[in-house]
């Protein structure tokens, strides 16, 4: 009677779930299937007079097994389906401002709109790059783990000096010149040598 409550309850819920194209709601369906499945598995075991305690034990951890693999799988297609999602979404929003950038003529409207659009491709690969970190920690693959978070952290550098490079190319005049000037400041030992070397080279030229 427990058996047919179990199986009764799996059957309404997936029915429920037919109903809806909720991938989310498609998919706990599928999980309280793998686990009842799991559970009339174990029942039959343990119900079994014919086996041993140990084979019941053994029998009872390959269930638990094969349904712990199967709802990891459910797992890594629902981490790749969001990630799919959300790179779609990110890469439409990158393509509306790239469209957008075209028509405008602000300077700082426009250093405003290349900083979005470095932020969201830079998005794109990371969100990737986080759903195959997530299917990694899943499956317990630590040397794909490393890998991944070694280019989580090469973006983000990459990302910075990308940056840098449109703040730069979008400074003012002022901005410039201040920046010029620091520059100089920074390089003064350089430049005190240039002096000299351009000193040297004139009293050469007059001997």
């Amino acid at each position: 009677a427990a058996a047919d409550i179990l199986r009764a309850g799996v059957d309404l819920q997936e029915a429920e779930a037919d109903l809806t194209t909720d991938t989310r709601v498609l998919d706990e369906a599928r999980r309280a299937r793998i686990k009842a499945e799991r559970d009339l598995a174990i029942q039959a075991i343990q119900s079994n007079k014919l086996s041993t305690d140990d084979q019941k034990a053994q029998a009872i951890l390959l269930e638990n097994k094969i349904a712990e693999a199967r709802l990891r799988k459910i797992n890594i297609d629902e981490l790749q389906r969001v990630a799919e999602e959300g790179a779609a979404n990110t890469a439409a929003d990158r393509e509306l401002l790239e469209a957008s950038l075209s028509l405008v003529t602000n300077r700082q409207q426009r250093a405003d709109l290349e900083l979005q659009i470095i932020d969201l491709k830079f998005k794109e690969l990371d969100d990737a790059l986080r759903a195959q970190l997530a299917q990694a920690e899943i499956a317990g693959d630590l040397e794909t783990q490393a890998r991944l978070n070694r280019q989580l952290a090469d973006n983000e550098v990459k990302r910075n000096i990308e940056r840098a490079g449109s703040e730069r190319d979008n400074e003012s005049p002022l901005q410039r010149f201040r920046r010029e000037v620091g520059d100089v400041g920074n390089n003064i030992n350089d430049e005190l040598e240039k002096v000299q070397v351009d000193g040297l080279n004139a009293l050469n030229d007059g001997l």
